[in-house]
């Protein structure tokens, strides 16, 4: 069986997707899937996490748009303030998330390979109208380029499609399907 084997191959940095044009790919074996994490913008997928070098910041958070005015990070350590500095000056939209995706495309066509888009989510401490918009722009972009998809996880209280308490849907149906 192993010559029928599928095996999912991603870049470095936790299938970073800026990291495929250094990613180099066994050439003669067709049953190689390109796979890769998106979790873009970090400030917006994981605001308030624990575990994240953003979780002290709890100024408010705008997707799409500016995700965060500078006036906003007054009063925050300098070395806080340096990591937010990236989310003052862009605006950050479907557009910005399919520049993003650009890395993964140019190297599946490169080398005539699937995409799997095997983790993403945003955590429920946005927004409820900025997560949602999130989740509808970047499902609808991996649709439209054919890009196989995964939501980390399943269920729970934080990136889960359901809630972890009742099992109801933590990502309106109509986003998760494109009804």
């Amino acid at each position: 069986h192993e010559p029928k084997r599928v095996i999912f191959l991603g870049p470095n940095h936790f299938q970073n997707v800026d990291y495929f044009p250094t990613l180099k790919i066994p050439e003669n074996d067709p049953n190689i899937v390109l796979s890769f994490h998106f979790y873009i913008p970090h400030l917006v997928t994981h605001y308030k996490a624990s575990w994240s070098n953003i979780r002290d910041y709890n100024g408010p958070v705008q997707y799409p748009g500016i995700p965060i005015a500078p006036d906003d990070t007054v009063g925050y350590d300098l070395k806080l303030r340096s990591i937010l500095e990236h989310y003052m000056h862009e605006y950050m939209d479907r557009n910005y998330l399919e520049k993003r995706l650009q890395p993964a495309l140019v190297k599946a066509k490169a080398t005539n390979r699937q995409l799997y888009c095997g983790e993403f989510g945003c955590l429920p401490n946005v927004s409820e109208a900025a997560r949602n918009t999130w989740f509808k722009d970047l499902i609808s972009l991996l649709e439209e380029n054919n890009i196989a998809w995964s939501i980390w996880d399943f269920k729970s209280s934080g990136f889960g499609v359901f809630r972890a308490e009742d099992w109801s849907f933590a990502i309106p149906r109509e986003i998760l399907f494109l009804e």
